[in-house]
């Protein structure tokens, strides 16, 4: 039997366009980061940003993707390591999508605000568009 498991799911808005690009292979990458926000019981509010990494079909399909757009993204986590300039071993946690929904366009009341629609599943809202990586 099988004990590793590796599956996110993260919903939250955009706080910078996508990036797109195609690598040497001429593969799709995307690029975004979405914040996400936890309302303690204090009161206080607490932000996480996530980079997200989406590729080939899928990469293209959120190339679009724009500031204060509401997504939810579904994936793995994976583990970028890589040698510093000071020869310093580094790492960073990324989200490897595997699914992404677009929730709502934004709009200037959402822009940057991160309203997310926090008691709607993403598939009963009217306006979801669903992409899955092929």
């Amino acid at each position: 039997m099988r004990t590793d498991y590796n599956r996110v799911a993260v919903a939250g808005y955009l706080t910078a366009d996508s990036v797109w690009r195609k690598t040497r292979n001429g593969r799709s990458v995307t690029h975004f980061y979405l914040t996400t926000r936890h309302h303690k019981p204090t009161g206080d509010i607490e932000t996480s940003s996530f980079q997200i990494t989406a590729f080939g079909d899928l990469a293209d399909r959120c190339a679009g993707l724009r500031v204060g757009q509401v997504v939810r993204v579904e994936g793995r986590l994976h583990e970028d390591r890589w040698m510093g300039p000071d020869d310093r071993r580094r790492s960073k946690v990324v989200i490897v999508a595997t699914h992404m929904h677009l929730v709502r366009e934004s709009t200037e009341a959402n822009r940057g605000e991160g309203a997310i629609m926090s008691q709607q599943r993403p598939e009963d809202h009217p306006n979801v568009v669903a992409c899955a990586a092929a």
